[in-house]
Parts: structure tokens; C-alpha cells; sequence
């Protein structure tokens, strides 16, 4: 019985185009990744010791509305050119060597321009290579009825070779879109793509990020790949986003303590991955300008998969995602495959057991929040404290509490706060000492470092502080007997017995009305007091 031949309509390559990316932005990291392949090969061809001394360069024309995307790996050699650039689905690549593998990001750049074209050449050889692909045409056929895949591809796609010139580099891959679609100036928004690929792509950690001694470490003395490569944009070197110090909140700071390594293995104790976090304030979670910091964002041959929210739900409250930074670096050897969107994995035994080797990371994770969370209330009861002391000690000097009354009922509450203040004092300080005590876990003494710090920034907010609590010039008080009551309209010396009477019975009747707001009842006191001079 003959075979039928299988034939596949137009439609495939829509959904291998349009269909595959949700922003089209996401096509940089396509193109940055087949870069990044052909920079190994390059390596391994010998042309370089190392991945850092290739380089890919991204440049985009917002006047012209012109992307190009060239690096300077292997190239394609001439022979190979129509196989590898021409056919859709069908690349040589190996999954567990090479970043990309599929053979399809490179149709990603169609929906998005009016022409398309790959340009190359290999090392040793002299001549060009080139693929002009008409976009326009493209996008017609593949919306009109009747045309086969293979139809689309022969009357879009064109062919060809020439010497190589002076000016071309000794080898080279180049991919140019001319004609950028309105619907696409995400493509030419050079502030979205700088931000996008700090964290998508496979760049190097940023001088100001100190703990990157750290990880590079990490990776070297384990000897775990952590591909980095020398990637430019519009003549700018581009860099991870993360910094030791950042804002988890408008106006609120933090800063990294340290860092924690962890390898997430299998059930046979084989390593699937590693990861670093950062142990910070843990003050809360990441908002406002820094919030893209957060989130540990899952990588592959250090380019990302998914998002910053790919492994939230894998913490017992998705909260606590925010309140983290780190990276978590999937091996080659694990033979976890991205699926085609790469947002994540393809089922399989392995990718289960590394969601369970990461839940436990999650919930160490979850406690430093949740001690983050203690130690927050620990220093307001601090700062409580010291809000009341100065605020008891400049009433007392200038002769501000309504009576004797007012005066203990403040002294009271003054020492309850100092009591709270004392205790939470201690709680911190036995947190920070834990890391000086013999054989205590990773965690503990990451915890110490924590609290050591949280101290430290106290102690530093208070000097910056106006020292409210130094003695000040008294109010001069009028002279009374033994069993004279001191009340606070006695500062008003103009005024008769009777007069200071009746605005005593108007100061309580202020502080009852407003007993839940005693700010704003001290203000319209205060206002008062100035009014009756």
C-alpha cells in the first residue's frame, strides 16, 4: 500500500510566528540565543578561548525603523546556509548543548517588519551568504486559503551568494528587520528592550552588583556552566539588573547581606540544578520602581525561561516570591527540555523532582519572610518607644500634659513601651548572635547577618535623627503652692483663673473628641495656645 505524503498547510507557520510569542520583544531573546550558539561553536571551532571574547551586537534605528542582530561566532559555512536557515523545524542543534534547538526562532522576526534577512559567513571561507525574506508577501499568502507551507516559504524566501568584500567581517551572522510594523515598535523602544534583556539575557552581573564575585565564584569552584557573553546595545554594554542595594518600596531601601547557594537534586542525589538567592531585609515585598528585582527567575544556559512569577506558586504563601531575588540555573546534564514558548518545561520525571527539590527552597524561603516579618515588629516596638520617650520628655519640659493626671497616664504607657522596647531589643540581639555560636546551620548564621544588620540600620537611622531627647530650656512655670495641680494652662499667664478654667474644660473636651487621633488634638491645642498668645 503507497504512503501518503504528509502536507502542511499555510497555517503551521502562522502559529510558528504570530502565534508563538505573546510580546514581540520576545523575539530578541530568539535572536540573542542563536547568537549565543553560533559564539560556541566558535569556541569550540577553536576561533575563541572563551564565550566572553565573542560579542553580539544589537542595534536599533527608531528613524528607519531598522533592528539589525550580529555576532561574530562560527557563521553559517555556504554549503550548510540553505539547509540551516531555509528549512523551518529541522535544526542540527543538540538540546543538551546548544540554547536553541528547535530550528523555528528564527521565523520570529516575520510578523514584525515588511523584510527579513539572514546574512553570513563562515570562518576560512570568502563568500557571503544571504536570505531575503519578504515579509509582506509572507503574511498574504499564509493568510490567504489554499497555499501549502512549503509554497509560502519558496515565494517569500530568496537565495543567495557573493564574494565576500573588505569591509565584511572574517565570520559573522547578521539578522536584519527592515520596516518595523507599528503594531511592533515595542522592537524600537530602546529603554523596554535595555530592561527586558537585563534580565532575559545571557549578559554578565554589573560592577555595582558586589555580591557577583560571589556566584562566578560559585560556578567555578563547582564547576557548573554559567554562560556569559559580551552583549552590546546601540553601542552600550548591557548587564543583569541586579544590584546590592535597591528599593523594595518607594522610598524605602535595602540591601543584599549575603548570598545562598543551594543544589536542587533528585531522588538518586544527581544535581538538576543550582541556585543562588539573595538574604536581604526581608522587609517586604519588592513594589514600585526595583519590583522587577523580584522573583527567583528560572534559567537555562543563563537565559532566562518564563518570568519573574514562574515559580510562585511553588511557595506556600506566592507573597514571599516577591520578597526574594536570585536566579536558578537548570544544568545541560538534567535533560529538562524548554517547551516551544520557552515560559517553561516539557512534562517529565525530572522536571517534577526539581519542583520538589525547590519547594524546600521555597519554604526556607517563606521562614526568613516570616522572621523578616518578627523582626519588623520587633524594631517598631523599638521605635515606638523612642517615639514616646521624646514626645513625654518635650511635653514634660515645656509644661504640655493637661494636668498631673495626663502627665502619669503618659508615664505609664511610657513604661509599658519601654518594656515591649526592651524585650524586642533582646529577641533581635539573640537573633544576631546566633551566628557566633559554634557548628550553628547556614541558615541561622544568614539570619544572624540579617538581624545584625537590621540593628546596624537602627542604630545609624537614630543618628541621622534630631536629638529630641537633649535637654531643653524649660517653660517658665508660674510659682504655686505644695498642693497646687499643675495643669498645662498655667503656660497661659495672661489670662485670669477663670479664663484658664474655662480653656482647660476646651483642651479636654478637644482630646476626648479626638482620644483615636492624639496628633491632631495636640495640633489644634497648640493652635490655640498660639491664638490666646
Amino acid at each position: 500500500m503507497a504512503q501518503l505524503g504528509a502536507v502542511f498547510g499555510a497555517s503551521i507557520l502562522e502559529t510558528l510566528t504570530t502565534g508563538m510569542y505573546k510580546d514581540p520583544i520576545i523575539i530578541y531573546r530568539e535572536y540573542i540565543q542563536n547568537a549565543c550558539d553560533a559564539i560556541d561553536q566558535a569556541v569550540r571551532e577553536g576561533l575563541y578561548e572563551e564565550q566572553r571574547q565573542g560579542s553580539v551586537h544589537l542595534f536599533v534605528d527608531c528613524d528607519r525603523r531598522y533592528v539589525a542582530i550580529e555576532d561574530n561566532g562560527a557563521g553559517v559555512p555556504a554549503a550548510k546556509f540553505r539547509r540551516t536557515v531555509g528549512d523551518i523545524a529541522n535544526s542540527s542543534k543538540e538540546a543538551d548543548k546548544d540554547k536553541g534547538f528547535r530550528g523555528i526562532g528564527r521565523l520570529a522576526g516575520l510578523a514584525y517588519c515588511k523584510r527579513l534577512v539572514f546574512t553570513t559567513r563562515a570562518a576560512g571561507e570568502s563568500v557571503v551568504s544571504r536570505l531575503e525574506c519578504d515579509a509582506v508577501r509572507f503574511c498574504a499568502m499564509v493568510n490567504e486559503k489554499g497555499h501549502t507551507a512549503a509554497e509560502v516559504l519558496d515565494a517569500a524566501f530568496s537565495f543567495s551568494a557573493e564574494e565576500a568584500k573588505k569591509k565584511d567581517a572574517a565570520h559573522f551572522f547578521r539578522v536584519e528587520l527592515y520596516g518595523v510594523e507599528r503594531e511592533a515598535d515595542a522592537l524600537l523602544d530602546k529603554d523596554k528592550i535595555r530592561s527586558y534583556l537585563s534580565f532575559v539575557a545571557p549578559a554578565a552581573y554589573q560592577s555595582s552588583f558586589y555580591q557577583r564575585n560571589l556566584i562566578t565564584g560559585y560556578a567555578a569552584q563547582h564547576k557548573v556552566p554559567l554562560d556569559e557573553y559580551r552583549i552590546i546595545v546601540n553601542q552600550e554594554p548591557l548587564f543583569k539588573a541586579y544590584r546590592t542595594n535597591y528599593s523594595y518600596r518607594d522610598g524605602k531601601r535595602d540591601s543584599i547581606q549575603d548570598l545562598a547557594f543551594k543544589e536542587l537534586k533528585d531522588v538518586d542525589g544527581t544535581v538538576l540544578a543550582w541556585l543562588w538567592y539573595a538574604r536581604t531585609g526581608f522587609f517586604a515585598a519588592m513594589k514600585g520602581r526595583d519590583s522587577a528585582l523580584g522573583g527567583i527567575r528560572v534559567r537555562v544556559g543563563n537565559i532566562q525561561i518564563g518570568d519573574e512569577e514562574t515559580l510562585k506558586r511553588f511557595y506556600v504563601e506566592e507573597r514571599f516570591s516577591r520578597y526574594v531575588m536570585g536566579e536558578l540555573h537548570v544544568l545541560p546534564s538534567a535533560g529538562l527540555r524548554p517547551n516551544a514558548r520557552r515560559d517553561y518545561f516539557n512534562a517529565s520525571p525530572q522536571l517534577t523532582q526539581l519542583e520538589d527539590a525547590f519547594c524546600e527552597v521555597a519554604k526556607e524561603i517563606g521562614k526568613l519572610c516570616r522572621s523578616g516579618s518578627e523582626m519588623n515588629t520587633y524594631l517598631s516596638d523599638i521605635r515606638k518607644h523612642e517615639k514616646e520617650k521624646d514626645a513625654f520628655e518635650k511635653k514634660s519640659n515645656k509644661n504640655l500634659f493637661l494636668d498631673v493626671a495626663a502627665r502619669q497616664k503618659a508615664a505609664d504607657s511610657l513604661k509599658e513601651a519601654a518594656q515591649a522596647a526592651k524585650s524586642a531589643e533582646q529577641k533581635l540581639q539573640s537573633v544576631a548572635e546566633r551566628g557566633k555560636q559554634e557548628g550553628t546551620s547556614d541558615f541561622d548564621a544568614g539570619l544572624a547577618r540579617i538581624a545584625t544588620a537590621r540593628l546596624n540600620a537602627y542604630k545609624e537611622e537614630r543618628k541621622q535623627q534630631p536629638n529630641s531627647s537633649a535637654p531643653k530650656e524649660k517653660a517658665q512655670r508660674p510659682k504655686k503652692s505644695q498642693n497646687d495641680n499643675v495643669r498645662r494652662t498655667d503656660n497661659l499667664s495672661k489670662l485670669s483663673k477663670k479664663e484658664k478654667k474655662m480653656v482647660d474644660k476646651i483642651y479636654r473636651i478637644v482630646t476626648k473628641t479626638l482620644v483615636d487621633d492624639p496628633a491632631a488634638a495636640e495640633r489644634v491645642i497648640a493652635a490655640i495656645e498660639d491664638a490666646l498668645g
